[in-house]
This record gives C-alpha cells, sequence and structure tokens, in this order.
C-alpha cells in the first residue's frame, strides 16, 4: 500500500433572496463611505504625484500612477506593510490595459488567509466554497471553478485532486501554492490575445519572486503554530526563502522551501441524497396525511471526517544575463501533499435496497415533504473509511528574452505534471436492524433509536458498539478496497515577437504556441468476498467512545448521534479489510495490487480514460495610445485536437477503445481606456473567450450502477464553452492609496454543457452469464445557453493616523435553462478595515455570500448551499527590524456550512451542514 504520510490524523436561511438588513446596510455603506472619502480627499492638499515603475503582464496605460505609500521607517527599520501591499497592488491595477484585480506578495502571504483562494475571495466578483473548511473552489463572476484558468508566470501549472468522488477536471487545486511562493497574482476580468486561452469568468496569473528584482541578499521565512479548538490539536509549519544576486545584477539566485501541516476535523449530519414516495414503494397516503408526492431524506447520517494535509515543497528561480540583450529565467517548482483521511458515518435508512420502506407510524407530511416519523427494523449502518492520497506537483519553465534594436524576441519552453486522487481506499461496513424516530428540515436533520430487535431489545449497547457484534445478530456486511489516481500533464513551446512602433501605434506583437496536454483517471474496486459470512467484532475496526463535543454547534443533536463509536486510530481499517483472504491464497490487498480482475466489473464502479489535446496557437496584438485613450486589440486562433480512450465495457473482457475530435476558434479581443480626468478612468473591454469541458466529460468513458440500471458517462465529440464577454469599468483615484470603482460585466455563454439521460446497452457483470441490459445513461452534451450578468462595486481609502478600509459588493444574476449556473451568488460582501503603524498592524475581514447551487459530496446531486459569513482577523508585532510576531485567527464565529436540497412544488431538505471550529495561529517571521 501507498501511504506517503503515516501520521495518525486521529490520534490522542434561505435561497437566494435572504439578504439581510445588515449586509443591504453595509453594501450602500461601501458608496457612501466613497463619497465621504472623495470629499474628504478633495478638502485636504492634493498629494505631490510620482512615478512608479511596476512590471506587469500588460502594457502599462497613460495616466499618471497615484503616488506609492512610503514604507514606515524604524530608525534603521523598514517596514513594508498591508498598506504599502495595498498600494502595489492599486499601481498595478491602475496601469493594466485591461481591467485587473491584483494582490500582493504581502496580502496573500497575510493572516488571516491561508491559502490563495482565500487571498482572492477579497476582490470583487471572487468567491470561494468551504466544504472543507478552507477556502477553495474560486468561482469569478458567476463561472463554474472549472471554467477558470490559473497561470503560473504566465503558463499552466499542472495541478490534481484528493478527494475520491471528485473526477480529474480542470478546476485548479489552490492549496498546491503556498503564500510564500508567491509574488503577486492578478485576476484579469477583460482578456487580450496573448494570454491563454481557457477561461470563461477570468484568467488568473500569478508571479513567482525574481532574484533580480530583490534587494541583493533577501533571508525571510516563518515558523507557526496552528490550534483548531474543535479537534484540541496543534500542528506545526514552517516556511523559507533565501535570495542572492551580484553586484552587476547580472546572475540571480532564489530557494524557497515549506513544511506545512494542517489538521482538519469536520463534524457533520448528511442525507446522502433524497429520495421521493414513489421510489420507497409508497403509492397511497400515509396514515392521517395528504397524499403524495412527497420527498423524504435518503439517510440521515453523522459523519466525522478526519485529515492531516502535510504540504511539503519548493521552488526556485534562476536569472542570468551576460549581455544587456539577453536575458534567460528558469523557475521550478515540486510540492507533495499528503492527504490521508479517515471518514466515519453511522446513519439509519428510512428506505434501503433490503426491504424498501419499512413500516412507518406517526407520520407527518408537510408541504411535500415528510418530515417526522417512527421507523421499524430500518437498517442502521456504519460505514468506515481509511483513504491514502496524494498529489505530487511539478512545474519548470525555461524562457529566454532577447531585446534587439528594433524588436523584442521571447522564447519559452515548459513542462508540468500532476499526479493525485485516492491511491487507496479501505472501506468496511457493519449494520443491525433499528427502530427509530427520525425528524426532517431544511435546516436539520435527526433520528433517536428506541430499541433494537434481536439480543438487546432496549438498544442500550448500540453507542458503545456493542450491538454491532452481537451473537446472531447481521453485523459485518461489506468491504472493499478501491482507488482512482489521476494524472494531469502538459509540454508546451512559444515564440513571442515584439516591434516598437513610434507615434499612436506603440507595438505589434505576434506569437506562436504548441503545445501537449494529458490527462487520465483510473478506477477500479476490488470487494470482499463472501463479506456476509465474514465474522468480526466492530472492535476490529479500531473504535472508542466519540469526543465530548463531537456535532456540537449543530441543531437537533440526539444522544443516538452525538455519543456513538468513533474510529481512534488511522490505518486500522486498511489493516482490516486488507488483510482479509481473497480466496486465492493472497491477502485482498496484495490481490487487488498484483493481479486485478479483468472481468468488467473493475471498470463500472469508477471511470477509467485518458485524453491527449494537442493545441495549435497564434496570435497578434498591438498596444496603442493617443492623447487620453489607450488599450489593446487583437485576435487569437486556437485549433484544439483530443484524443480519448476509455475502456468499452460491451466487450468480453473490456478493450480499450480511442476517439478523436478537433475544433477550431477565432477569438478577437478590444480593451480600452479613456482618461476623464487626471485620477479617473474609464474602461471597456468586449472579447470572445472559450472554456474547454472537463476533462472526465470529453472523454468516451461509461460508469454503471447495475443495482439501478442507471450510469454517467463522457461525451468525445463535445466542443468547448463560448462567451462573449462585455465589461465597463469607471474607477477614481481620488486619494493617496484610495480609489472607488464600478465594473459592470455581461457573459453571453452559448455551447453550454448539460446533462442528458438516453437508454444503452451494456453489459452487467454483476449477473451470471455478464446479460446485456439497457441502462440509463447520464452524459454531457452542448447545445445550452446561460448569461452571467452583474456589477460591482470597490472601495479603498487610507485615513489619518493608520487606518484603513477596504470594501466591495457584488451584485449578480446568471441563468440557464437548468436555473442559475453553479457556484454563483446573488449578492456577496467583504469588508476589511485595518490599522497600521510602524510598532504593527490589525486588520479584521469579514466575507459574505448569499445561497448558490452547487453539487453535493457524491458529485451528482444539485444541491444549494445556504448564505455563508466568515470572520477573521490578524495582528502583526514589529519585534525588530527583523523580527514580527503574526497572531491570527479564523472562522471566529465558527460558522455552519449548510446544504440543502431545493424543489420545486415541495420544501427543502438538508443535504448536509458541517462545523469546522475556529483556528487560532502563532507565528515568527523574520526578514533579512
Amino acid at each position: 500500500m501507498s501511504t506517503p504520510d503515516t501520521r495518525d490524523p486521529i490520534a490522542p436561511t434561505g435561497h437566494c433572496g435572504h439578504f439581510t438588513a445588515l449586509h443591504r446596510y453595509a453594501a450602500c455603506s461601501i458608496l457612501a463611505l466613497a463619497l465621504v472619502g472623495s470629499a474628504y480627499s478633495q478638502a485636504a492638499a492634493p498629494a505631490t504625484t510620482t512615478t512608479t515603475t511596476t512590471t506587469t503582464t500588460a502594457a502599462t496605460v497613460a495616466p499618471s500612477p497615484a503616488p506609492a505609500d512610503e514604507p514606515v521607517s524604524m530608525g534603521e527599520f523598514v517596514v513594508n506593510g498591508y498598506a504599502n501591499s495595498l498600494e502595489t497592488s492599486l499601481q498595478t491595477k491602475r496601469q493594466s490595459e485591461d481591467n485587473v484585480e491584483v494582490i500582493s506578495a504581502e496580502d496573500v502571504g497575510n493572516f488571516p488567509d491561508t491559502n490563495l483562494a482565500e487571498s482572492l475571495s477579497h476582490l470583487p466578483g471572487v468567491s470561494v466554497d468551504y466544504l472543507f473548511g478552507e477556502g477553495e473552489r474560486v468561482s469569478i463572476e458567476g463561472t463554474d471553478p472549472n471554467l477558470n484558468r490559473v497561470l503560473l508566470n504566465g503558463e499552466p501549472v499542472s495541478s490534481a485532486d484528493w478527494y475520491v468522488l471528485d473526477n480529474q477536471s480542470r478546476q485548479f487545486n489552490y492549496l498546491l501554492l503556498s503564500p510564500d511562493v508567491i509574488n503577486q497574482a492578478e485576476v484579469f476580468k477583460t482578456w487580450e490575445p496573448k494570454l491563454l486561452e481557457g477561461s470563461l469568468g477570468a484568467t488568473v496569473n500569478v508571479t513567482t519572486r525574481n532574484p533580480l528584482d530583490m534587494a541583493p541578499i533577501v533571508f525571510t521565512g516563518n515558523i507557526t503554530d496552528d490550534y483548531n479548538d474543535r479537534s484540541s490539536k496543534n500542528e506545526g509549519s514552517e516556511t523559507a526563502m533565501f535570495s542572492w544576486h551580484n553586484d552587476a545584477k547580472t546572475f540571480g539566485i532564489m530557494l524557497g522551501g515549506e513544511d506545512l501541516r494542517d489538521y482538519v476535523r469536520r463534524d457533520g449530519v448528511e442525507s446522502l441524497a433524497e429520495d421521493n414516495n414513489t421510489n420507497l414503494g409508497v403509492g397511497g397516503a400515509l396514515p392521517g396525511q395528504p397524499p403524495g408526492p412527497w420527498v423524504t431524506a435518503e439517510v440521515v447520517n453523522t459523519a466525522e471526517f478526519l485529515q492531516l494535509r502535510h504540504h511539503q515543497g519548493g521552488n526556485f528561480a534562476i536569472d542570468f544575463k551576460p549581455t544587456d540583450r539577453l536575458t534567460i529565467e528558469f523557475t521550478g517548482l515540486y510540492v507533495k501533499q499528503t492527504m490521508n483521511n479517515v471518514n466515519f458515518s453511522y446513519y439509519i435508512y428510512p428506505g434501503d435496497n433490503w426491504s424498501g420502506l419499512p413500516n412507518i407510524t406517526n407520520p407527518t407530511v408537510t408541504n411535500g415533504v415528510l418530515n417526522s416519523y417512527t421507523i421499524n427494523s430500518a437498517p442502521l449502518v456504519i460505514d468506515a473509511f481509511n483513504r491514502a492520497a496524494q498529489i505530487v506537483s511539478q512545474d519548470y519553465d525555461l524562457k529566454g528574452i532577447y531585446k534587439g534594436d528594433n524588436f523584442d524576441l521571447e522564447a519559452n519552453a515548459g513542462y508540468t505534471r500532476a499526479t493525485g486522487g485516492t491511491q487507496h481506499q479501505f472501506f468496511g461496513e457493519y449494520f443491525v436492524f433499528a427502530n427509530a424516530n427520525i425528524n426532517e428540515s431544511k435546516n436539520s436533520s435527526s433520528f433517536a433509536v428506541t430499541s433494537v430487535p434481536g439480543p438487546d431489545p432496549t438498544a442500550a449497547n448500540l453507542n458503545s458498539g456493542a450491538d454491532f457484534s452481537a451473537a446472531g445478530e447481521p453485523s459485518f456486511d461489506y468491504g472493499n478496497i478501491a482507488s482512482n489516481p489521476e494524472v494531469d500533464d502538459e509540454r508546451w513551446i512559444q515564440i513571442d515577437l515584439t516591434v516598437p512602433l513610434k507615434g499612436a501605434l506603440k507595438n505589434l506583437q505576434a506569437g506562436m504556441r504548441f503545445s501537449d496536454h494529458k490527462a487520465g483517471e483510473t478506477g477500479s474496486v476490488v470487494s470482499v468476498p463472501g463479506a456476509d459470512e465474514v465474522v468480526t467484532p466492530l472492535s476490529a475496526l479500531g473504535v472508542s467512545a466519540a469526543p465530548s463535543n463531537y456535532l456540537n454547534g449543530l441543531p437537533d443533536i440526539t444522544s443516538s448521534m452525538s455519543q456513538h463509536v468513533l474510529l481512534n486510530s488511522y490505518g486500522s481499517v486498511a489493516n482490516f479489510i486488507g488483510n482479509l483472504p481473497e480466496g486465492n491464497g493472497q491477502t485482498l490487498l496484495q490481490y487487488f495490487n498484483s493481479t486485478p480482475p479483468q472481468d468488467g466489473a473493475v471498470f463500472t464502479s469508477t471511470p477509467t480514460f485518458t485524453i491527449d489535446e494537442r493545441i495549435n496557437a497564434g496570435y497578434f496584438e498591438g498596444s496603442f495610445g493617443d492623447g487620453p485613450l489607450n488599450g489593446n486589440f487583437g485576435a487569437r486562433f486556437v485549433e484544439t485536437t483530443t484524443t480519448s480512450a476509455s475502456y468499452d465495457l460491451s466487450m468480453t473482457p473490456p478493450a480499450l477503445q480511442t476517439t478523436q475530435s478537433t475544433y477550431t476558434n477565432f477569438l478577437p479581443a478590444v480593451n480600452l481606456n479613456y482618461e476623464l480626468a487626471q485620477d479617473q478612468i474609464v474602461r471597456f473591454g468586449v472579447s470572445e473567450v472559450i472554456a474547454r469541458p472537463d476533462t472526465s466529460q470529453e472523454a468516451n468513458f461509461v460508469e454503471l450502477y447495475d443495482s439501478t440500471l442507471g450510469g454517467v458517462g463522457g461525451n468525445a465529440n463535445l466542443k468547448p464553452y463560448e462567451s462573449t464577454n462585455i465589461d465597463v469599468a469607471y474607477e477614481n483615484y481620488f486619494a493617496k492609496n484610495s480609489y472607488f470603482a464600478v465594473d459592470v460585466f455581461y457573459k453571453d455563454i452559448s455551447n453550454y454543457i448539460l446533462n442528458a439521460a438516453n437508454p444503452e446497452q451494456w453489459t452487467d457483470y454483476s449477473l451470471t452469464g455478464h446479460p446485456t441490459e439497457t441502462y440509463e445513461i447520464t452524459r454531457p452534451t452542448n447545445g445550452g445557453a446561460a448569461t452571467s450578468e452583474g456589477a460591482t462595486v470597490s472601495y479603498q481609502q487610507s485615513f489619518v493616523y493608520g487606518f484603513g478600509l477596504t470594501a466591495n459588493y457584488t451584485l449578480m444574476h446568471t441563468s440557464s435553462s437548468s436555473g442559475p449556473l453553479p457556484y454563483s451568488s446573488k449578492n456577496q460582501l467583504n469588508i476589511s478595515p485595518f490599522y497600521e503603524n510602524k510598532w504593527g498592524s490589525i486588520r479584521v475581514t469579514y466575507a459574505w455570500r448569499d445561497d448558490y447551487e452547487s453539487s453535493s459530496f457524491n458529485g451528482q446531486s444539485a444541491i444549494w448551499t445556504a448564505p455563508y459569513g466568515r470572520f477573521d482577523a490578524s495582528a502583526q508585532i514589529n519585534v525588530t527590524k527583523n523580527f514580527a510576531i503574526i497572531l491570527a485567527a479564523t472562522n471566529i464565529t465558527d460558522e455552519t456550512y449548510h446544504q440543502y436540497f431545493l424543489n420545486s412544488g415541495a420544501g427543502s431538505v438538508l443535504a448536509d451542514e458541517y462545523k469546522f471550529g475556529r483556528g487560532y495561529s502563532a507565528a515568527v517571521h523574520w526578514n533579512f
């Protein structure tokens, strides 16, 4: 078994319209503060204008830059603080030819943000999801996280996921980049042709530190201790970066390293899915209740998820300038993330595939929801999972830049690769039959066991686990070993030519690019043979009493839910399941690793596929400036040829099949900037953009569910999403380190990918003789249309005496034939006041977003996430010119992450709700 990190992770409101008065007041206050701030700045003495040179991926614009904040001096101690970071970001935003939002190194690296995704979430129009307690799944201007591309120094960076239920996709793993790697992150809300294609919402370009841009010798780092009040665990982390260049600034090298640990404990209540009276075999009305249809939760489950996230890696940059004309840059990144995790579920089935819906008494049906009842002889189930998961990502980029008398030539070649997924999942299941009272609503689900038919009718031993091992009772029922390793890699070569010109047309650029992108996932599963005949007590899984604060803070928790046993060690399930006999002299794990079966059943439970995208692209772009008007224009031509391979399950044994498709796209773009007056800019951008389908969508695989004769699959003939994006923005830089902006955007999306179910003939490997059956297979298909439109209001100002404020509000409306676009919230608000002087700083952040549609943890059922607000805070104490102490608190109010099923014609039903606990951090930071 591949177990990269052996440390034990367990050892000793409403729908979219619910926008509260507080949030309405706060949003309106942004506008009011901006007007007051503007008036204040006009009354004050005008600031002296200085010239600042800022390197950015877009050409600079004509308006005079605002004055930069001067670093605070403490004798010889120079503090480049948070306000200075905001000014650096504001300079880059103002000077860009495109509409960009920017965060700089100090902002990304400062607590309380734990990763790049959380830092980006403070920007207007950018939102994140907190399914596992940390910010992930970044949505920009209403578009799905898979439809926004992240670049590293302008080039691709491969990433992979770790969760066993997530298929291989184009979604970026924001846990990959630690803050210490980052120099600056730019979110391009308007697109230009020299940027890589592939984003509908925005392109995020992350730049790393360059040794020739820093002081001759720099040594900086952090030692951090993190504590969570739910798990009562501490984890330490260390980062360091060293940079050097010679006096002539012709050679420099930078090395960075990190060893980061984060312990995640997630307590939750889950429904897993939603069922209805028809599926449960209830045709008529329940006693004393109105007739159906009605819906109900498939199960009521209490779940504990535990994970030790161990992030180890490093990065380097080597810069060499042998002459004034030639620069050679070589950068690299290597990260290993060990994501081993444990999941323990304890749940009751109202209806199950053994007996249909058991006898119900005392039912109550309200608004189409079976929300309370007593159930008899229902399966009470324990599911235990140990998962070994690891992600390894690497990225290498070699770039040469030659500056001639009348041209600039740049050549670039690179390689990036990521492997991930779950290498081994060990699963064991126990159950007994029980009688219980069940209650369900949109905001909670609960059960209380009243008795257990059999040896212990009082249910006294349920929570100790003894009943699951009682003589004559069903106990161990099922187990398996599964895996879904995934891979993503890309090679590329690119050449760019820039010709400077005189006059209104400043320069012309042209380039060609050739890349080869490969991705794939290999799924397999082997079940325990004769599992129901295995006689073993529950103690074989390694269980003990639940912690005293288990499920604290969640509503309607009963003792049946909170006081049962939980797993007490990582690896106990793996040892038990892996060492069971397979039947041919091998253990199940030996059989799984050495001779996986080729009978087709291995390929029906999880997807197995590869894709190979050959992408050829060329572009031209012109940059112009004449008086108050400047901008860029151009077009990009892209040809994509995709070859997908997957197993044909209609053959015995299944054999690989390949399918090839080609599509071309012409992508024009224009960006205009007009200086209305000094310090005021109006921007306009229009472009045609594309986003390729998810890699798992464009692979021609099929995943069969034999018990229901259903399944899901891909479609090798998919075309990319296409969108016409229009953006209009007004920016007023009314004072030093201050601005007010309004941005209006509209995206008209075609070729939108929707899922459609159709009958298909496939071999049923679960039945003797492997007969051909008709399955209802859901596959993605083009043809839908969608829109995303909205506006953002942004405000930033530095006041007197070191006080300051950043704030933004986003109002958005998205639509498609199936409803709002996934992960798009109608309302979103960010507020962050701060105070800073030469001795340190204090910063508080509040982020809130409205309801949004997403997918449940099983990746299939469409559900909604309830409004989520979060308070974080940090303080920095500058001890000396070289040392600082940083304190932080995250999720201060211990918010509940809550999802629900939104039903048409019936009430909502809880999908899941989770608690993560509050986080506290203390760090020592040094900078020489």
